[in-house]
């Protein structure tokens, strides 16, 4: 049985349900191991399954969270200066132009900021993360539950995410990706992901690429609802969760 701590002596996974009984999903290979994958297929049928399972999840949880996010729109519109939401400029499916909503947990104007306290994902990226000083009281408390991705429901009701996929990257990092790792882009960018249950914002960028590959390789309803129950844990724990 593998554990968190030790990684799996493989080139690829042979099954990210395999270890389901113990931690619902294996740790990532080493990034270094990662065999040439050939091109992507995904079947029809999954991907009808997974847009119905999105819309309908999607609609109910917007009808039940509405109140909540309105309450929260308040406090940051109370608190600070700038808009409540935010469309962040982010890369989708096909890797084509993703406006991805956001509620703000930052100092109005921070993105132009980012490059000068966030820089490039090396070794000291996590330390800049936590001890990021754009981020606002209320956007602290917000990113430790993740509330501040909520609104991107909307951007799954309307087609252009999903509840699963590969977390969505910032235009300026496609620079950083393997000619292979555009194959993230097969399937829809989703609000939570392998990231996500697996640390968040403590997952090395190798490693993230690694865990997208894994979950082309092995996309199914199945797996989609494993990482919705293990992203209600994530949550809970906060780890990487700011």
């Amino acid at each position: 049985m593998t554990t968190d701590s030790a990684l799996p002596p493989r080139v690829m996974f042979p099954s990210v349900m395999a270890d389901l009984s113990y931690s619902l999903l294996p740790a990532a290979p080493a990034p270094a191991k990662l065999a040439i994958a050939p091109a992507t297929t995904i079947s029809s049928t999954f991907l009808t399954a997974k847009r119905i399972i999105d819309v309908v999840l999607s609609t109910l949880m917007l009808l039940v969270l509405l109140p909540f996010m309105l309450v929260i729109a308040l406090a940051i519109m109370l608190t600070s200066r700038g808009p409540v939401l935010l469309v962040q400029d982010r890369v989708g499916l096909r890797g084509e132009p993703l406006g991805m909503l956001k509620f703000r947990t930052m100092i109005d104007g921070a993105h132009e900021m980012r490059d000068e306290i966030i820089g490039r994902p090396d070794e000291g990226i996590l330390d800049r993360y936590r001890d990021d000083p754009r981020i606002t009281p209320v956007g602290r408390v917000l990113r430790r539950w993740s509330l501040d991705e909520l609104p991107q429901l909307l951007n799954v009701l309307g087609g252009s995410m999903s509840l699963v996929g590969p977390r969505p990257i910032l235009p300026e990092e496609v620079a950083l990706l393997s000619p292979i790792d555009h194959r993230r882009h097969a399937v829809k960018p989703g609000i939570t992901g392998l990231w996500q249950v697996r640390g968040r914002k403590t997952v090395t960028w190798d490693d993230r690429m690694v865990l997208d590959h894994a979950y082309l390789d092995e996309c199914s309803v199945r797996l989609d609802s494993a990482i919705l129950v293990r992203t209600l844990g994530a949550v809970v724990h906060g780890v990487g969760a700011y």
